[in-house]
C-alpha cells in the first residue's frame, strides 16, 4: 500500500472520530478514498461525514457495516462532483434521519436506495433535493409511516421523470410536505397523481396537536 492510501484513511478517520471541525480545505481536497477495509460497525452517527467533499468523484461503501447507525443526515450533502456511490449493502434499520442525505449531489445520475429500510425514519426533508442529473428514483421499498417531515423531499430535480413508489408511501404522520416536488418540471402528472391517491385525505398531526384532513393540492405538489 502506498502512502496516499494511509493519508486518505487518516482523513476519513478524522471525519468520523475527530472532536474538532474539519477544515473546508481538507474536505475540498478529497478526490478518492479507499474504504474497503474500514470498520465502522460501532458508529451510530454518520451525519455530515462527506459533507462538501466537492472533489470526490466516487464512493464504494458496499463493505460498510452500518447496522448501528441512527443518523445519516447530510451524509453526502453537496458532493457536487460525485458521479457514483455504491450503497448496495447499507443497513438502515435503526436510522431515524435521512435529511439532506443526497442533496446537492448534482452529478449523480442514479441512486440505489431500493433496499433502504425506512421503518424508523422520521425525517426525509430535502432527501433528494437539487439532484440535477437524476431522471429516476426507486423508493418502492420505502415505508414512510413514521416520517414527520417531507419538506422539499424531491425539490429542484428538473430532469426527474419517474418515481417508483408503493402503497407503503404514506403521510400518516407527516407535518410538513410543502413543495415536495418544487422545481420537478419534468415529472409527469400521473406520478404526482399516484402519490396524491396514496396521501389524499390523510390525517396529519400538526405541531399544536390538532388533527386536520389534508386535501393534497397544487401548493404541495409544485
Amino acid at each position: 500500500l502506498d502512502e496516499d492510501y494511509f493519508d486518505e484513511v487518516d482523513k476519513i478517520n478524522e471525519l468520523l472520530n475527530s472532536k474538532r471541525p474539519i477544515s473546508k480545505e481538507t474536505l475540498k481536497s478529497l478526490k478518492k478514498i479507499d474504504l474497503f477495509n474500514f470498520n465502522v460497525s460501532q458508529v451510530t452517527n454518520f451525519s455530515y461525514v462527506f459533507l462538501n467533499c466537492i472533489s470526490l468523484k466516487s464512493l464504494n461503501l458496499t463493505n460498510f457495516n452500518t447496522y448501528n447507525v441512527q443518523n445519516m443526515a447530510h451524509l453526502f450533502s453537496d458532493c457536487s462532483a460525485l458521479t457514483s456511490v455504491e450503497l448496495a449493502n447499507f443497513q438502515t434499520t435503526k436510522v431515524t434521519s435521512l435529511k439532506n442525505i443526497f442533496s446537492g449531489c448534482s452529478k449523480l445520475t442514479e441512486i440505489d436506495v431500493s433496499k433502504f429500510n425506512t421503518e424508523k425514519v422520521k425525517n426525509m426533508e430535502l432527501m433528494f433535493a437539487n439532484l440535477y442529473s437524476i431522471v429516476s428514483i426507486d423508493v418502492s421499498n420505502f415505508d414512510t409511516s413514521k416520517v414527520e417531515d417531507m419538506y422539499w423531499m424531491f425539490g429542484n430535480c428538473p430532469y426527474l421523470s419517474d418515481i417508483k413508489i408503493s402503497n407503503k408511501f404514506v403521510t400518516t404522520n407527516v407535518k410538513d410536505f410543502e413543495s415536495i416536488f418544487k422545481g420537478c418540471d419534468n415529472l409527469p402528472a400521473e406520478i404526482k397523481n399516484r402519490i396524491n391517491e396514496l396521501c389524499y385525505n390523510t390525517h396529519v398531526t400538526l405541531t399544536n396537536g390538532d388533527l386536520i384532513d389534508v386535501l393534497w393540492s397544487r401548493r404541495y405538489l409544485d
